[in-house]
């Protein structure tokens, strides 16, 4: 797995693990209503991180550190209103 043999930058790591985190929380969160809690919004920036990952993993060797920057928000105000 690239993630293993370290042929990804931490960044994109941190990146994939907090969308990972998400898409539990929407999956098997506690609580059901992850729709309501979560803006149309937020859910299109999500997927824009997604489609980062995807580029920056498959297409691209750019770097962004901003992506980080919008997952921390998004993650915090998401998962924080349990």
């Amino acid at each position: 797995m690239l993630i293993e043999q370290e042929e990804i930058s931490q960044t994109v790591k941190h990146l994939i693990d907090g969308i990972r985190r998400l898409g539990n929380e929407g999956a098997h969160g506690e609580h059901i209503d992850l729709q309501q809690r979560i803006r149309n919004s937020e859910a299109k920036e999500l997927l824009k991180l997604v489609q980062y990952v995807v580029g920056r993993l498959y297409v691209s060797s750019e770097k962004s550190p901003t992506n980080a920057e919008r997952l921390k928000a998004l993650t915090g105000r998401v998962i924080a209103e349990k």
